[in-house]
């Protein structure tokens, strides 16, 4: 199973690359965020799609994700639920989640194509 942070010679040669391939692609998205620009909603979403690719069910995030649990208690529980299974990449959904107003995480949760 391929995961975003991975390096691209760990890639499997038929897998898609991640979608947020660094640091300063991670560090971006999270910018975007807290400035409510207009482009982060379409690539966060994305993250989730590619999430939801490996873990239909939502895996360790499934509470916010797929039950629309959105406050900050719920949020705060998965990240630290998907860091002890050791999902990196639901750990960071998580986080950047967190930094996302209510508004912004019922808008992610109301974007539901990532959960086909």
């Amino acid at each position: 199973m391929k995961r975003y942070w991975q390096k691209k010679t760990e890639w499997g040669q038929d897998e898609c690359p991640p979608v947020i391939q660094t640091t300063e692609e991670y560090n971006n998205l999270v910018q975007r965020i807290r400035i409510n620009d207009k482009t982060w909603f379409n690539d966060f979403v994305k993250l989730c799609g590619h999430y939801y690719e490996n873990n239909p069910c939502g895996g360790s995030i499934h509470v916010v994700l797929d039950d629309g649990s959105l406050e900050d208690t719920h949020v705060s529980w998965c990240a630290g639920y998907a860091c002890g299974k050791n999902d990196q990449e639901g750990s960071d959904l998580a986080e950047i989640m967190s930094m996302m107003s209510l508004a912004q995480r019922k808008r992610v949760y109301k974007a539901y194509p990532y959960r086909n």
